[in-house]
């Protein structure tokens, strides 16, 4: 007997479907709500309209553009609030009308004695933003920075304001040392209030304005680093130039912000790419240069960096594929296949490409320099062809620049091309500008100038067994003898031998045998509103404490400012090291290593006594040249 299957008892209906509205039987089921009489309600069109209602005029409020429309016509009658308030309204209008700026600037020179530190921050930000540089109006400022912090030591600045002077001050590259180490200790009582980015931003600023501040750069290293992923690429890579720059290193630092960059490279573009590369590198020449013998091992890092070059180096500039040349000089780097398929390629091909206005005679030199200086297996066609390419346009470039100078001379006698025009153009620089050209010159480029003049006159002079031979015949003599008078008077100057201390028996009558004695002096270069740019000697024949008081008193440091190597007030477990002071350099080595862009001038010799010595050469080099012209006649 087949199953039947059970009949369902209430109709399969689902609640949602059922209609909202209520049926007959509900309203049947509720007496009162069906005994209402049914009222027919008017429509809209029938509804009486009411009356108006009175509103009080409407006023109508002025916006960002009338504000700046009003405020242009009277620009010389506002207060200083209104005045940076107008400025910043400017800028982001996109008003660059040289008159309105000009007005500003006019007025904000007038009233600078009025401001507060909020109003002069908000000011130089907005010049920094428009890129208008106004040096008077900047030296004002901060003298008045200076003046409300002498006035009221623990002025309360936020970490907006801090951010905003140190960061405009450093896109102009005009800082006063005094301000910037007196707004350092601000920067620490806010350090909770700053952003990882406004960090990157200061430590930046300081290093485009030359200022070494030690706290700082500690305090940057000690609280930086947990927040690297925080960071955009551009800034890391101002963080790695900054250290770099001022020759400040952290191992713990720079191993979490290399072993950080090497995992996000590929969120790189060109432009920070070569500007970490370019700090890398300098932070690794500055260790192999100093006495510590400190080694970093970056290889994996640097072999993603050049992959990275591979796939995006298409749009850097001349200089820039330069600069990471000069990079891969300075790790001693040598990828093949990236220097000869794309670095150099690159270059040659921006050498025709890029405006001649942009590329200098510095920057011919110091590629010839570099490509001397390639190792002879990794010489290619390619190499040899931008090598004579520059060589051809140089007589056009060659102005005087004294590094220029001596890396073209240097760099041509190593690759053996000895072009006539350009040792010529450049002898005529050198014997027309003696003092300038010989006023701190090295005692090893000398030497190199010399035997580069000394192969090219070789090369250029009759057999020896020409009948019509004369000393005439050499046209190099002029030169020649400058730089053998020059080499003759001037010995290889060696640390050791210019700042002995003397043995404790040996020391003067009245000198304390409880601080020891320096000899020598320093030559400190200092700048102030106040007196501008100022070269003085410090004598450190006295003893160190005094020495160093005059050094703090030049640099307007006081306790607590600037801090050590060793040790920070803030920080004393962490160690800085300042690799500028810890290079073991010698003058007198006779390497004729040719000195790159960003490098040192040497030992600092006493410019005194070689003006005196020029003096004295040049007296004696026209009493030679009188008697030899007497003796012809």
């Amino acid at each position: 007997m087949p199953m039947s299957l059970p009949i369902p008892q209430a109709p399969l209906i689902r609640r949602s479907v059922i209609h909202p509205l209520r049926s007959v039987s509900s309203l049947a089921a509720q007496p009162a709500a069906a005994s209402q009489p049914f009222i027919r309600r008017r429509g809209p069109l029938l509804n009486p309209i009411p009356p108006p209602v009175q509103h009080e005029p409407l006023v109508r409020q002025p916006t960002a553009d009338m504000l700046m429309a009003q405020s242009c016509g009277r620009i010389h009658e506002l207060p200083p609030k209104e005045l940076a308030r107008v400025a910043k309204l400017a800028v982001k209008r996109g008003n660059f009308d040289k008159e309105v700026w000009e007005a500003i600037s006019a007025r904000a020179l007038r009233t600078a004695d009025q401001f507060d530190a909020p109003d002069v921050a908000l000011l130089l930000r907005a010049y920094s933003y428009r890129r208008l540089l106004d040096f008077n109006l900047f030296t004002k400022l901060a003298n008045r920075l200076m003046a409300l912090l002498d006035e009221d030591p623990h002025l309360e600045l936020s970490a907006m304001d801090l951010t905003r002077i140190i960061y405009s001050a450093g896109i102009f590259q005009f800082a006063d040392s005094r301000l910037f180490h007196r707004l350092v200790p601000k920067i620490y009582e806010r350090r909770t209030d700053f952003r990882p980015k406004d960090l990157a931003d200061i430590a930046h600023a300081f290093a485009k304005t030359h200022v070494v501040n030690h706290d700082l750069f500690y305090f940057v290293a000690h609280a930086l680093p947990p927040y690297f992923r925080d960071l955009t690429p551009p800034k890391l890579a101002n963080v790695c130039t900054a250290f770099a720059g001022l020759s400040l290193y952290e191992r713990s630092f720079f191993d979490a912000l290399t072993r950080h960059v090497q995992g996000r490279l590929r969120q790189f573009g060109a432009v920070e790419l070569k500007n970490f590369f370019v700090g890398l590198a300098q932070i690794h020449k500055q260790l192999a240069c100093s006495r510590r013998g400190e080694v970093r091992d970056d290889r994996q890092l640097i072999d993603g960096i050049i992959r990275g070059f591979r796939s995006i180096m298409g749009p850097l500039s001349f200089k820039s594929y330069l600069q990471i040349l000069r990079g891969l000089m300075m790790l001693n780097h040598f990828d093949a296949k990236f220097l000869h398929h794309h670095l150099i390629p690159a270059l040659s091909s921006r050498r025709h490409r890029q405006r001649a206005d942009d590329i200098t005679f510095y920057d011919f030199a110091l590629l010839l320099s570099l490509l001397a200086r390639l190792p002879r297996s990794s010489w290619t066609a390619g190499a040899a062809q931008l090598a004579q390419d520059v060589v051809s346009d140089l007589p056009r470039k060659i102005r005087f620049d004294r590094d220029a100078i001596v890396m073209t001379i240097g760099a041509l006698r190593k690759l053996d091309i000895y072009d006539t025009e350009v040792f010529s153009k450049c002898e005529g620089l050198i014997l027309k500008n003696r003092k300038a050209f010989m006023r701190g010159l090295r005692y090893d480029r000398l030497t190199v100038l010399q035997a580069a003049y000394e192969a090219i006159a070789q090369r250029d002079a009759p057999p020896p067994d020409s009948p019509d031979m004369t000393p005439d015949d050499n046209p190099w003599r002029d030169i020649h003898r400058f730089l053998t008078w020059n080499l003759d008077g001037r010995q290889p100057r060696k640390a050791a031998h210019l700042h002995q201390v003397p043995h404790p028996e040996q020391q003067p009558q009245g000198a304390s045998s409880a601080s020891p004695l320096r000899t020598g002096e320093v030559f400190v270069h200092t700048y102030s509103a106040e007196e501008g740019f100022q070269t003085r000697t410090v004598d450190l024949l006295h003893s160190g404490g005094e020495a160093e008081h005059d050094l703090q008193h030049m640099f307007g440091r006081r306790d607590g400012e600037g801090g050590g190597k060793t040790g920070s007030v803030y920080f004393p477990e962490i160690e800085l090291m300042d690799l500028s002071a810890e290079e073991g350099r010698d003058s007198g080595s006779g390497s004729d290593e040719i000195k790159g862009e960003g490098e040192g001038e040497g030992e600092g010799a006493d410019e005194a006594a070689i003006e005196e010595e020029l003096v004295e050469q040049e007296e004696t080099t026209e009493q030679k040249r009188d008697t030899e012209r007497d003796s012809t006649s």
